[in-house]
């Protein structure tokens, strides 16, 4: 009996002890200042300085990677693209670097960040579920009701039915897609007011 208790306090802290590792840091909500904790490898776009474009009316550059590391001085991410958007009077120019190389990692100094933004997919997922249902109600009930092989006779129990179903799911799924959904604007750290 010792030995197996033994064991499996073994087995258990071993399990425990890597998904402790897994670091979470902080950033900090654009609106309100409030710290929001983000894991580490989660997909994020920064809006940065440009360092581009020197002289033109309107610059933009952004960043999109896997997140690696947010200190005091710089955040750290695992680079997968790099876009630029300069603009001067009826001058266009765009820069686009997409295919970055798997392990390429960019340091950005926390004074360059205007914003970090970070999707929330769970959102994107009621989101979806909500179209789904909403097409089941509009297209897929009636369609399914109408017994062309018999005459051309609409059923409206089996109408009832499914739009009955389609409706309560998307019922369900709106306020978990407003309250989950769009993004999180956030800074490495909360502004001096």
């Amino acid at each position: 009996m010792e030995r197996h208790l033994l064991f499996t306090l073994i087995a258990f802290s071993a399990g425990v002890l890597p998904a402790q590792q897994r670091d979470r840091y902080t950033l900090y909500r654009m609106d309100n200042d409030k710290p929001f904790r983000i894991q580490e490898g989660r997909y994020i776009t920064m809006e940065v300085e440009p360092s581009k474009c020197a002289g033109w009316d309107v610059r933009e550059q952004s960043v999109e990677g896997d997140l690696l590391l947010v200190d005091e001085r710089s955040v750290t991410i695992m680079l997968r693209s790099e876009h630029a958007y300069c603009y001067h009077e009826d001058s266009t120019f765009t820069w686009d670097r997409s295919d970055c190389p798997d392990g390429g990692t960019l340091t950005i100094p926390n004074e360059r960040i205007l914003a970090i933004t970070r999707e929330n997919p769970a959102g994107n997922a009621f989101q979806g579920v909500m179209g789904l249902s909403l097409f089941s109600a509009v297209l897929v009930a009636p369609l399914a009701s109408i017994k062309w092989f018999n005459g051309w006779n609409f059923n409206a129990k089996t109408y009832t039915t499914i739009a009955k179903g389609s409706l309560i799911a998307f019922g369900a799924s709106l306020p978990l897609a407003v309250a989950l959904g769009g993004e999180r604007r956030l800074v490495p750290r909360p502004r001096v007011r």
